[in-house]
């Protein structure tokens, strides 16, 4: 799997979600896929696994 399917899963579920966020989430969403723009999927996907760990 490449960064690149990351970023389209994140675009789909940004795209689903887009009319329920508020501005903060709007940022956490648009700050997460700025991290898998540059760092390997696999930080990335730690990094997602915390972050929804928190908020659940």
């Amino acid at each position: 799997m490449s960064i690149y399917f990351y970023r389209l899963k994140l675009e789909s579920l940004l795209v689903k979600k887009k009319m329920s966020m508020n501005s903060h989430d709007s940022f956490f969403y648009l700050l997460i896929y700025c991290y898998i723009s540059i760092i390997p999927a696999q930080l990335v996907l730690t990094f997602l696994l915390i972050c929804f760990g928190y908020n659940n």
